[in-house]
């Protein structure tokens, strides 16, 4: 929500990239099992001098949530993401910080640079764009967005074993179909992906045209599954289910995929309404 409506208004960018060293950090970073970039010293600079300290200071504080912290590291500020989500909200609440500390204007630190990248993938594979946006009673306005990276042996497993004539049909490769149809949610709080909660599901592709060493077959499929909608609270299961149509483009020779598009234009997910669209990159 930050990325996609805070960080994406103008003005808000002008006085992060003018006026503060603006950093973050996920909430994997703080589970043990999870850390790959966070010291034992960097948590406890968290806890004391950030955390607690904003709390102490009155300011909201929490794990989800904006601080912001004056030159020498002492709590300015502290912005719960509900409130920070609103660009009318959290502009005045800097400018405030940047006035009262007499933060004059320069260049970033660090260049300003995406920060969703597609992951860099062998030449040999391919990668998956997916898009869930909610159409009706979203939760949030924004899109879900997702990667999924095929490399040859998931490619093969989306293609027929053979006989790749106009007609022929088959069942795309059970791990792969769930692979993509488990990320078939709209945009919630939990994206730790399951493929053992599906009650059904189904991608069936069938050979439309061959021509000039490509074939294209027109994919056709269904999804229903649980998924809890914040991470480990099982009470909070909706089902996501639709129907799924697309295609797929491939060589059958050299037996690769060349492109891949599908689309659910009418899921649900509890009482949320949504649409997927997946396209591998060029």
């Amino acid at each position: 929500m930050m990325r996609a409506v805070t960080l994406a208004d103008d003005k808000v960018r002008e006085l992060l990239n003018g006026y503060t060293v603006p950093c973050y950090a996920s909430n994997d970073e703080f589970d043990p099992k999870k850390r790959r970039k966070l010291s034992q010293e960097d948590l406890d600079i968290w806890m004391s001098k950030i955390h607690a300290a904003t709390l102490n200071a009155g300011f909201d504080s929490g794990n989800v949530c904006v601080y912001i912290l004056s030159p020498d590291g002492k709590p300015v500020d502290g912005i719960i993401v509900a409130q920070a989500c609103q660009p009318n909200v959290l502009i005045p609440r800097l400018e405030a910080a940047i006035k009262k500390h007499n933060v004059k204007k320069g260049d970033p630190l660090i260049k300003p640079a995406l920060l969703s990248n597609p992951p860099k993938v062998k030449e040999d594979s391919r990668v998956a764009h997916l898009v869930a946006r909610c159409t009706e009673r979203a939760w949030m306005p924004t899109p879900a967005e997702n990667c999924i990276v095929f490399d040859p042996e998931k490619q093969k497993k989306l293609l027929p074993g053979g006989n790749e004539k106009v007609g022929a049909s088959w069942e795309i490769d059970k791990d792969v179909a769930l692979e993509i149809l488990c990320r078939f949610l709209p945009n919630i709080e939990n994206t730790h992906f399951r493929i053992d909660r599906f009650k059904s599901h189904s991608l069936k592709a069938t050979v439309v045209s061959i021509e000039k060493g490509t074939a294209r077959a027109r994919v056709e499929g269904s999804f229903e599954f649980k998924h809890d909608f914040y991470p480990g609270r099982p009470e909070t299961a909706n089902t996501s289910e639709g129907n799924v149509v697309g295609y797929i483009d491939f060589d059958p020779a050299q037996r690769n995929l060349k492109s891949l598009k599908l689309l659910a234009p009418a899921a649900k997910y509890g009482d949320m309404r949504f649409t997927v669209a997946v396209s591998s990159e060029p």
